[in-house]
């Protein structure tokens, strides 16, 4: 369909991105689709299939996302774009409900590719879905690891989590410890301290309101004993 100069190569698969950077994912998808019908071995396939893969799953078509992925990784596993298009293949898995080999894919790339910045978005996932599986503790472990990073932001989100996995196990007092420690970071982005005052704050009420009803427990029983006496 396209003759074999490099130009028009490269005039399709910029077509493509243009596509792409408009937000229409049907003619980005069609234009690298073509891409690669016709240059799939050349310069550049790898970043045509991540791009292909990104503009699939902005669609939310997930498995043809994830054969985009995966074909990327089957032929050009050294690729730049070999660590996020392994966490986008994660990322799916947990977008179809297979929750299981998201987390399993979340650890490979925390594993395989440890010094990448995606390695610690592999790990936040994981410990969202551990926390969505009500599987606090796992969750903590991930996330107290994550709370020494030298981001910022991950540290911090992470230090959050960890303080929602204790109230999630009912450790009040180990969870506003947390907290302290997330807003006592000079670098905490504000919308973690803003949240973490607000889990504090809850927390604070909850103990209170707690507090306040064993203690008028013994009147309120006696109140309805003598009330049941005189009717």
């Amino acid at each position: 369909r396209y003759p074999k100069y490099q130009q028009v190569a490269d005039a399709l698969r910029l077509l493509g991105a243009s596509w792409l950077a408009l937000e229409q994912y049907s003619p980005a998808q069609a234009a690298y689709e073509d891409w690669l019908k016709a240059y799939s071995r050349e310069k550049f396939a790898d970043e045509v299939l991540f791009y292909l893969g990104e503009a699939y799953y902005s669609e939310k078509a997930y498995r043809k996302a994830q054969g985009a992925y995966q074909r990327l990784l089957r032929s050009w596993p050294k690729s730049k774009f070999a660590p996020k298009a392994t966490y986008m293949i994660g990322i799916c898995s947990r977008e179809l409900g297979d929750f299981q080999k998201a987390l399993s894919v979340f650890i490979q790339v925390s594993k395989s590719y440890s010094k990448h910045p995606i390695a610690q978005e592999a790990s936040l996932q994981r410990g969202e879905i551990l926390f969505t599986q009500k599987k606090y503790k796992k969750a903590q472990e991930v996330y107290l690891k994550l709370s020494s990073a030298k981001d910022p932001k991950t540290a911090s989100s992470a230090q959050y989590w960890v303080g929602e996995c204790l109230l999630q196990q009912g450790d009040q007092k180990q969870a506003q410890a947390a907290f302290q420690r997330l807003l006592k970071r000079a670098d905490a982005p504000t919308h973690w301290v803003n949240l973490a005052r607000l889990a504090m704050e809850a927390t604070r009420r909850f103990r209170a309101d707690t507090r306040d009803v064993w203690q008028n427990y013994p009147h309120h029983k006696r109140t309805r004993t003598a009330q049941g006496r005189q009717s």
